[in-house]
C-alpha cells in the first residue's frame, strides 16, 4: 500500500505550513521506503483558492496513492485532500509506526465498508447479465425501513459495477444525482411525471458505452444527503 504524507526537515510528519516535502512511502519487505518525493511550499497567508490549487497540483504527481497520513485531522487542507479522494488518517509515535497505523486504519475502514455494502440490497440484472441492464425498486427498498438512504444503497453499485443501463423506480429524482452522477461519467434520463408519482429514472453512461466504475472512492461514504 502506498501512503502519502508531508514530512519536515526533521524526518517527522509536520504541519503543512512548516518547511518540508510531500513524500510517498511504500512498505518493501517490512521496511518503509520513500518511492517519490516532491517539494511543497504552502503559506498560511495564501488564499483558499491558491492553497487548494497548489496542493492539488502537487498531490497529482503522487499517482495512484489514495491514503494520506496527516499531522492533524482538522482544517481546510484535510477537506481539500478528501475532495481529491484521499482517505486521511492520523497516528502518533515514530514515522514508521504512524505509517503502519495508517495501513491498519485503512484496512479496517475498507473491511467495515465492504461488510456494510454486503448488507445492502443490490440492483438486479434484467435478462442476460452480459447486456448490463439492471433494475432497482428504490421505493420498495425504502419502504422496508432501516437507516439507509438512496445514496447508501445505490452508490456501491454505481462505483463498482460496469453497466449499460440502470432503471430506478422512485417518486422523485434523488437529490444527490446531479452532484454524483457527472463525477462517475453517468447521466439520468428523467421521464415527465407528476410530482410525487411513481416513475422510472434511467441512469446511463454519458458516453453511451458501458460504464467504467472507479471503485469505492475515499471520503465519499456515509453521506446523509437524503433520498
Amino acid at each position: 500500500m502506498l501512503i502519502a504524507c508531508y514530512v519536515g526537515e526533521n524526518g517527522k510528519v509536520v504541519d503543512f505550513f512548516e518547511p518540508g516535502s510531500l513524500r510517498l512511502y511504500e512498505n518493501v519487505e517490512g521496511n518503509w521506503v520513500v518511492v517519490q518525493e516532491t517539494p511543497l511550499a504552502l503559506r498560511d497567508d495564501m488564499s483558499l483558492s491558491v492553497l487548494k490549487e497548489t496542493l492539488q497540483e502537487t498531490v497529482a504527481r503522487l499517482g495512484k496513492a489514495k491514503v494520506f497520513l496527516a499531522r492533524e485531522l482538522r482544517g481546510v487542507l484535510r477537506v481539500f485532500l478528501e475532495e481529491l479522494e484521499y482517505r486521511v488518517w492520523k497516528s502518533s509515535g515514530p514515522l514508521e509506526v504512524q505509517l503502519s497505523d495508517a495501513v491498519r486504519q485503512e484496512l479496517e475502514a475498507v473491511a467495515a465498508q465492504e461488510a456494510l455494502d454486503a448488507e445492502l440490497p443490490q440492483p438486479e440484472a434484467l435478462g442476460d447479465p452480459g447486456e448490463g441492464h439492471y433494475h432497482f425498486d428504490l421505493l420498495a427498498r425504502l419502504s422496508e425501513g432501516g437507516c439507509h438512504v438512496s445514496r447508501d444503497m445505490l452508490m456501491p453499485f454505481l462505483e463498482t459495477v460496469p453497466f449499460a443501463r440502470l432503471d430506478v423506480v422512485c417518486d422523485h429524482v434523488p437529490r444527490w444525482f446531479p452532484v454524483e452522477l457527472p463525477e462517475l461519467g453517468l447521466e439520468a434520463l428523467v421521464p415527465e411525471a407528476d410530482p410525487g408519482s411513481v416513475m422510472t429514472v434511467t441512469v446511463v453512461p454519458a458516453s453511451g458505452e458501458r460504464s467504467a466504475p472507479p471503485g469505492r472512492r475515499p471520503g465519499k461514504q456515509g453521506c446523509s444527503c437524503g433520498g
